[in-house]
């Protein structure tokens, strides 16, 4: 039997018969999707996972770029965020987060050549749990490992990629025809 309803804050799924009376369905009575998934499956669901992260954000430090025994591309880098929010006392508030970046392939060599401490980027990717030993302590951090990434906001002067739109166009007058 399949129920359609909602679940209440009261805890349960309420459903409505055909005479618009709600009533209260217990969980117990039948099994959930989870319990019905052991009951096919023989053993317990695995929970899915997603790691994606999206940023906006400021490069920190220059791009270093290496390279791989096998010579692929690796750049690491630093981007902060900031949260900007109103307190109830009426001040604003900011708040920065400063986050470790990786990239690998040819684009990594994209950001080494045109990014530069401070330079917004837009980059999407995933977490990637990083730890090792040093003197004796174990240390760990989280960095993202972007899988992609985009150009934010025109080129600054003196670059030879400048963005041509900026430019005024020529008044009426100066146009020959």
């Amino acid at each position: 039997m399949s129920y359609h309803g909602r679940w209440s804050s009261m805890g349960g799924l309420f459903n409505t018969d055909s005479d618009l009376k709600v009533k209260r369905i217990d969980p117990v009575d039948e099994p959930n999707s989870n319990q019905q998934l052991r009951l096919i499956l023989g053993k317990e669901p695995e929970m899915s996972s997603y790691n994606r992260v999206i940023l906006l954000g400021n490069l920190t430090r220059e791009p270093q770029i290496r390279f791989t025994p096998s010579q692929t591309a690796v750049v690491d880098f630093g981007v902060a965020t900031n949260r900007r929010w109103k307190a109830q006392d009426g001040s604003d508030k900011t708040e920065t987060c400063f986050v470790d970046c990786t990239m690998f392939g040819k684009r990594a060599e994209v950001i080494g050549k045109f990014f530069h401490k401070g330079t917004p980027i837009f980059i999407e990717g995933r977490l990637t749990f990083e730890s090792w030993e040093k003197d004796g302590v174990k240390r760990s951090k989280l960095k993202v490992t972007i899988e992609n990434f985009e150009f934010v906001g025109g080129a600054k002067d003196g670059d030879p990629q400048a963005d041509q739109s900026d430019q005024q166009p020529a008044a009426d007058d100066e146009i020959n025809f």
